[in-house]
């Protein structure tokens, strides 16, 4: 099968959409956190308006640099070589799948973000509050997000990362 042919837009924005039970499972909750509460006088569709917001231009952006960085390992890599980089991905996420990524050193400065996020949250409002989630949202370990990120890499241009990336987020919304 050629990459081109699972490498577009269209197919990120159909991955988004078989994925979304998993991100109503594993992201649902932490977006659920920031939903005003009974008595509040924050409006609910502003919260979650600007968490898919700020979630998507965060996607569109790490599918960008993704995009641009994926240029040059590809103008280095010979052709015959590059054949074989779809194979090595898809150990890479049966590794993840199998859990092995358990045995990595985990990476402090990660710890320490989430920790001073969680602490930014609780002193502001929802809204704002939502806007820091939804831009931190796409440094979570997701495997799907991960996947297509991956084919963002690949298409080798910061415009093509960008739509895909974008596209996957529209995807996940419902």
């Amino acid at each position: 099968m050629e990459l081109a042919a699972v490498n577009s837009p269209a197919t990120a924005f159909v991955a988004g959409l078989v994925t979304s039970l998993h991100c109503v499972g594993m992201c649902g909750p932490l977006s659920c956190a920031l939903l005003p509460r009974r008595g509040e006088s924050t409006d609910l569709r502003q919260v979650t308006t600007v968490y898919h917001v700020s979630r998507l231009l965060s996607y569109a952006a790490l599918g960008g640099i993704a995009g641009a960085i994926g240029r040059m390992p590809l103008l280095w890599v010979s052709t015959s070589a590059l054949r074989w980089l779809p194979w090595f991905l898809v150990l890479f996420f049966v590794a993840l799948a199998l859990r092995w990524d358990r045995y990595l050193p985990r990476i402090p400065a990660l710890t320490r973000f989430s920790f001073h996020l969680h602490s930014w949250t609780r002193r502001h409002t929802r809204t704002q509050a939502a806007a820091a989630l939804g831009a931190a949202t796409p440094l979570l370990p997701c495997g799907p997000l991960y996947f297509i990120l991956s084919l963002g890499l690949l298409s080798g241009s910061w415009l093509r990362g960008t739509e895909m990336m974008l596209a996957f987020g529209l995807g996940t919304i419902p």
